[in-house]
């Protein structure tokens, strides 16, 4: 079954490339929020619907050249970057031009602060301070870690004996009973 220009389904598919969030495409698709949890994995499940967003992906994927050798190259860059390769020799920051690729993707932001000293006519530049703000080191690394397959998370659970828990209610409820 195709799916119908401007029905719920095809603006589900729609919601759904933009934040991969089922329960959210659905809303935004127009189904009921109570049970949007249940309809948006219904959907996802329907083959021609799960099909269609193959497909889109593709073309976005094409369109936009993001792909996910992309977003781990760029991780990359930010986990491995070396803050020295952005100074000279002799410490100072390099013309922006002249810092090496890879370390220039890890820079978040460049801030450049002239000092002077005086007033008016009197005033005369004293210094330049320039600060570069690197993205975040550990989160590149945890998220590399990640798709690697690095942390496994663990789960622990805790089973009880039915019987002790009947146990505990009855000592409750005649405790209750007791004080009354």
């Amino acid at each position: 079954m195709a799916i119908k220009p401007g029905s719920k389904r095809e603006k589900f598919i729609t919601e759904y490339l933009v934040d991969r969030n089922a329960t959210q495409a659905a809303i935004r698709a127009g189904f009921s929020k109570k049970t949007a949890g249940s309809a948006g994995e219904r959907l996802l499940k329907n083959v021609d619907i799960s099909s269609e967003i193959k497909r889109l992906t593709v073309e976005q994927t094409k369109r936009t050249l993001v792909t996910a050798d992309n977003v781990i190259r760029e991780l990359a860059y930010i986990a491995f970057s070396d803050i020295r390769k952005a100074y000279t020799e002799t410490g100072e920051l390099k013309d922006v031009k002249k810092i090496p690729l890879g370390t220039a993707r890890a820079i978040a932001g460049l801030e450049v602060d002239e000092l002077f000293e005086g007033v008016g006519r009197e005033r005369i530049q004293i210094g330049v301070t320039k600060t570069i703000k690197l993205w975040s080191k550990p989160d590149a690394l945890v998220a590399l870690g990640k798709h690697l397959g690095l942390f496994k998370e663990i789960h622990e659970v805790t089973f009880t004996n039915m019987a002790d828990k009947v146990k505990a209610a009855r000592m409750r409820a005649k405790n209750a009973a007791t004080n009354r």
